[in-house]
């Protein structure tokens, strides 16, 4: 279960999230979409305990996961270098585009594809 309490965050005077809260329990699935800057890196960044918010709090079991965080940028390249002798995370780094990218691909299929993902072993 992970609980997300009115969590709020603001860059100089630039409100990003304004006491946003949700929970998720059981072995949901959800996704985060929205356009670019409107905070959800920042709210990832917050449940993984990476970043601390200006209010709220996260709490549950998933709450402060650092591990399972994927942070955006460098690890791309990464991903793409070690896709020829690793082709999991080739395929994970193409599945995160797929789903980011928001004109390709609905959002049903890519839980669809997470799920193949998951079901695959990808995390592990």
């Amino acid at each position: 279960m992970l609980l997300v309490d009115r969590v709020s965050r603001r860059f100089g005077d630039h409100p990003v999230l304004d006491a946003v809260s949700f929970t998720i329990s059981g072995r949901e699935k959800v996704a985060l979409v929205g356009p670019n800057g409107c905070g959800k890196s920042t709210l990832l960044r917050i449940i993984a305990g990476v970043e601390t918010p200006d209010g709220g709090s996260v709490s549950g079991e998933y709450a402060g996961q650092a591990a399972r965080y994927l942070p955006q940028g460098v690890v791309e390249a990464d991903l793409l270098v070690a896709s020829d002798s690793m082709p999991w995370r080739g395929a994970l780094w193409r599945l995160g585009r797929s789903i980011t990218d928001g004109s390709t691909v609905p959002a049903d299929e890519a839980v669809a594809r997470l799920d193949a993902f998951e079901q695959a072993g990808g995390w592990t």
